[in-house]
């Protein structure tokens, strides 16, 4: 129970497990969601590759 109206209570203040840390890299947020991307890319790239090899043989 709050005895003070006027202060939040204290457990509202703990950190949310659904709020990611606090990163003090800006730039390092961005790798980690660009490096699966990039790996995708290759992975397609590499597929087309194979199939328009298919095509002239």
């Amino acid at each position: 129970v709050n005895t003070h109206p006027h202060q939040p209570h204290p457990l509202l203040h703990l950190p949310s497990p659904f709020q990611p840390p606090h990163n003090p890299s800006p730039g390092q947020p961005a790798r980690h969601v660009l490096a699966p991307a990039r790996v995708t890319f290759h992975h397609l790239v590499g597929e087309l590759k194979a199939s328009v090899g298919d095509l002239w043989h």
